[in-house]
């Protein structure tokens, strides 16, 4: 093994260790590692984290930590052990991007499962003195959570009942050991943990920095969103109250599992729980809105098979599940759809925007293409501003979509909203040259249009501010393709 990466100031994180040494019949997991690094990354929200290893460190002991016992070592267990019980080495830590996370020593034996550490003289003293000053414990994880991320099982049975303070410990996120248990998916660890602390299992995560911003999070949800079966037909089972409770935003059990796509998750629980099919989220989504949002086929359609009334479902300002596949611009499922009630192409929400306006205001081009073609009656939809498809994509700027339109339904470019306002208009007030500039191609008398209030395009781009786009248009001639 070349030791000379350890006795730098800076070393890469875990991973390129382990790259770099297990040709050397060092035994490493790398799975375990990536993991970790995966953990830390999400708590620094910073790339690969840096360790900043102590110079006083000995590449002996780092050796030590990272091998098994037995195995081909070139430095023993017995030639690390003065450098581990003699000096201050137990409060030498890893540092982080933040100053008040230390990965000290015991986490990494804990990750790498290394019990004779943890029960030798050295270990066991730093975890009492890390019971004493949390200043030790690590800022992101405790020991007992570095190990359960790690799925080192026979450490976290020890570590559960050597130190069993550990359990009620949260971290950063709040997350508890039995939270970060059903993430991992060890149904092992989770039917430990429930068994010696059962008051975990109806916590949930508060703190901001939770998944997606999300708070109130359950175990169940998180099993859920991680998609392990076996834990949550336990949490199921054991704790069937955990079904009804939702995050912050509604989101359930279900509907979790349907926005990561776990079928197998989300088929158990049609299967155990149909009435979370009733339980909307905020913005009254039922779970086949979301189910199209995400372009959830299969799961679409184990939902409609049992219950198709909710293709009729409404969310907020009376979307339709079909609106909501055309906002994601999800072509198949909008097919799919489409198949069961043709009718649903024409439902307006509040505003009077058809799921063909959405859908251009996103500017998916492949759908927009195949509704005008399969649906042509869709196109003379407008808003109650009477405003047009080719309106939607020239105000958001999707060149490609409005070029399209006006090759295939040059009408379009005539048409006015009740300010009169031409798709040029809206174009040039938001500063889309280049959308202006294939409007004037294709129709240079639009240069002129007058909205209302015998405003031209080219004030709507001076009262904007977008002064390239006004220029152009000050110095644009018929025929001028600059």
């Amino acid at each position: 093994m070349d030791t000379s990466i350890l006795t730098t100031d800076k070393t890469r994180a875990f991973v390129q260790l382990t790259l770099q040494s297990q040709a050397e019949s060092f035994s490493f997991s790398i799975v375990t590692l990536r993991r970790m690094e995966e953990y830390l990354h999400e708590e620094f929200e910073h790339p690969v984290p840096t360790l900043t290893l102590p110079r006083m460190l000995p590449q002996s002991f780092i050796a030590v930590i990272v091998s098994t016992p037995g195995q081909g070592t070139r430095t023993t267990p017995a030639t690390a052990q003065p450098s581990w019980y003699d000096t201050d080495l137990v409060t030498a830590g890893f540092s982080y991007s933040r100053s008040t996370t230390q990965f000290s020593i015991v986490h990494l034996a804990a990750v790498f499962g290394r019990l004779d550490v943890l029960q030798a003289d050295g270990g066991r003293l730093l975890l009492h003195r890390m019971q004493a000053d949390r200043t030790l414990r690590g800022g992101c994880v405790n020991v007992l959570c570095a190990a359960i991320w790690a799925q080192q099982v026979e450490t976290v049975k020890y570590l559960c009942h050597s130190y069993r303070e550990l359990i009620w410990e949260q971290d950063l996120r709040g997350s508890t050991s039995f939270h970060i248990a059903c993430c991992v998916g060890v149904l092992e660890l989770v039917q430990l943990l429930g068994a010696l602390a059962p008051d975990l299992v109806d916590m949930v995560v508060t703190g901001a920095e939770s998944d997606m911003d999300r708070t109130n999070i359950s175990c169940l949800w998180a099993a859920c969103h991680e998609g392990h079966v076996p834990i949550v037909k336990h949490l199921v089972e054991t704790y069937p109250r955990l079904l009804r409770v939702y995050d912050t935003d509604g989101s359930t059990p279900l509907t979790v599992a349907i926005r990561e796509g776990k079928i197998p998750v989300v088929t158990y629980l049609l299967c155990v729980s149909p009435f979370l099919l009733d339980v909307n989220e905020e913005n009254d989504l039922t779970p086949l809105h979301i189910a199209a949002c995400y372009g959830r086929l299969e799961i679409s359609q184990m939902i409609l098979k049992m219950r198709g009334d909710l293709l009729y479902s409404r969310a907020k300002y009376h979307s339709s599940v079909f609106a909501y596949a055309c906002l994601e611009g999800r072509l198949a499922m909008a097919q799919y759809l489409i198949s069961l009630d043709r009718h649903e192409s024409t439902v307006c929400d509040h505003y009077d925007r058809s799921p063909l306006f959405i859908t251009a205001q996103e500017g998916h081009v492949p759908l927009v293409q195949w509704m005008c073609t399969e649906m042509p009656e869709v196109l003379h939809l407008v808003t109650k501003e009477s405003e047009t498809p080719l309106h939607a994509a020239c105000e958001f700027g999707h060149v490609d979509l409005a070029c399209f339109l006006m090759d295939t339904f040059p009408h379009l470019m005539d048409m006015s909203t009740i300010h009169k306002e031409v798709a040029l208009h809206r174009a040039c007030q938001n500063g889309h040259i280049h959308v202006a500039k294939s409007i004037l191609r294709r129709r240079p008398d639009m240069r002129g249009a007058l909205d209302v209030d015998h405003r031209t395009p080219l004030d709507y781009a001076e009262e904007g501010g977008h002064h390239d786009l006004q220029r152009w248009l000050e110095n644009f001639r018929d025929g001028d393709d600059r």
